[in-house]
């Protein structure tokens, strides 16, 4: 998960789910939901958590992000944000919220 530019800072759960979404692509996204809810953190901590509390500025820079979590320390925020993560994909399916956002930034 790269980017060219500089990746903007989401402000809120609901950004972060789908900066993720983007990023991610469909593939990743149906692994995710494809996991049961009790096995995502451990699976996903070390990767794609550490990957969010590092580029989305959870140890420093987007306390505003953070506290959208409702949580102190970027691991638990981090953990809300995957699990957000987890309800969309699983809940709308992921290849419907790639479409809408595909569609979005025509």
């Amino acid at each position: 998960m790269s980017e060219d530019k500089p990746l903007e800072m989401p402000q809120t759960i609901d950004e972060a789910v789908l900066k993720l979404v983007k990023l991610l692509g469909l593939e990743q996204c149906k692994k995710v939901a494809a996991m049961r809810e009790d096995e995502l953190i451990g699976q996903l901590h070390n990767t794609l958590g550490r990957w969010i509390r590092n580029n989305f500025g959870l140890w420093k820079g987007n306390e505003t992000l953070k506290k959208a979590t409702g949580k102190e320390h970027p691991d638990d925020a981090s953990s809300v944000i995957v699990v957000a993560l987890w309800k969309m994909v699983s809940e709308s399916g992921a290849a419907t919220i790639i479409s809408e956002e595909t569609s979005d930034e025509s």
